[in-house]
């Protein structure tokens, strides 16, 4: 297999390239400097102060010593035609635009793609998106949304009921992918 990896942190990506070094594996696996999103554009990097795992993207420059311009790119841009079997997204709310920007790759892989990815509804709402959006433009690519640990389907009044009850912090792992016919 090969793994095709994105991180728009110039600081963790040259942890990344280091490892990925370490490990032997620089025919494996590709990393790209940049983050995805629904359009190619510059956006702006906002640096967790404690967390490198809470970095968070904004639309414009907060103006702080911890913000960076990054690239973005489309998934579809990078992959083409490629065949993708699983896709791991943990963006901090911007899912809605990283999906939009593979929705050709969602659908051209939908008999065998999984895709694994955070639903923190307070995170898109930040990134001004409303937490229905990221399941519509699953469900509309011909996925079902179910939790990591389950094989039953989440319907729209659960996900609907998560959403307003959700903290801040709270969140679900999901997991789309084709219901069996």
């Amino acid at each position: 297999g090969r793994v095709i990896a994105f991180e728009p942190d110039p600081d963790l990506f040259s942890a990344a390239v280091e490892n990925v070094r370490r490990n032997g594996k620089t025919g494996t696996v590709q990393l790209h400097n940049c983050a995805l999103g629904a359009q190619p554009a510059e956006l702006y990097l906002q640096r967790g102060q404690v967390n490198s795992g809470d970095n968070r993207l904004r639309r414009s420059d907060p103006g702080t010593a911890r913000s960076i311009a990054v690239r973005v790119l489309r998934l579809d841009d990078v992959v083409g035609s490629e065949k993708v079997d699983w896709i791991k997204v943990d963006v901090q709310g911007w899912e809605c635009d990283v999906f939009e920007g593979m929705e050709q790759t969602l659908v051209r892989n939908l008999e065998t793609l999984q895709v694994c990815f955070e639903f923190w509804p307070h995170g898109i709402r930040q990134a001004g998106r409303d937490p229905r959006e990221v399941v519509a433009i699953l469900r509309r690519s011909g996925y079902s949304i179910y939790r990591r640990e389950s094989s039953t389907q989440l319907t729209d009044a659960e996900l609907e009921s998560y959403s307003r009850s959700a903290g801040r912090l709270t969140f679900l792992n999901l997991l789309a992918y084709r219901a069996a016919p």
